[in-house]
């Protein structure tokens, strides 16, 4: 199924206009809510490879609960 850019603006819940800059990547900002539901639409997702790394970081620098 063939998609045009207005089908996918509009099912995301975001302007043709934002959807056209954020394509040339001429969009300065964009909200993760609004960068999750294009990718939705588009059946796509966003995945972070070095989540783990990341995650064991932030362990180390969260104070542990006390007992």
């Amino acid at each position: 199924m063939q998609m045009t850019q207005a089908h996918v603006a509009a099912q995301a819940g975001v302007s043709s206009d934002t959807l056209s800059r954020l394509e040339r990547g001429s969009l300065s900002e964009i909200g993760t809510r609004k960068l999750l539901a294009v990718l939705s639409v588009l059946g796509a997702e966003l995945a972070f490879s070095h989540w783990d790394r990341l995650h064991r970081r932030i362990k180390r620098w969260m104070p542990r609960p006390a007992n």
